[in-house]
């Protein structure tokens, strides 16, 4: 089994190598997400990696209760979604990325999102699990 707290470290940081480049340099972020989101292979790539972490997310725990542990169930659903719409819907996700990343603002919104959320993945990890 995995440890817990191991797994959810890995993708606290995994979501910061994402998302710190979009408040270092909103631009280049914006510029780059959207040449990504134009390549379907990459994405039904990006649709692999989300549901291996799904897998990984429900080997850990899966069941609903009232504890920290259901962040794992939690995050497993929306990987499996998220790698369910990535390989079904591609030409959309081109679409909601281009809706999201209408600005330099936009993207460093999104950017400062990710790290708290990435700093809370962390925190829970080390003191809650």
């Amino acid at each position: 089994m995995i440890d817990p707290s191991v797994l959810l470290s890995i993708f606290a940081i995994m979501v910061l190598v994402f998302y710190v480049p979009a408040i270092i340099n909103p631009k280049l972020f914006r510029k780059e997400m959207t040449k990504i989101a134009k390549d379907h292979t990459f994405l039904k790539g990006m649709a692999v990696v989300a549901f291996i972490f799904a897998i990984l997310f429900f080997s850990v725990f899966k069941k609903i209760e009232s504890s920290w542990m259901t962040l794992f169930t939690i995050l497993g659903w929306l990987a499996v979604i998220k790698g369910t719409f990535l390989v079904w819907f591609p030409e959309t996700g081109l679409k909601i990325v281009k809706k999201l990343l209408n600005s330099n603002t936009a993207a460093m919104t999104m950017g400062i999102t990710g790290f708290l959320f990435a700093i809370f993945l962390k925190i829970i990890a080390d003191f809650y699990i």
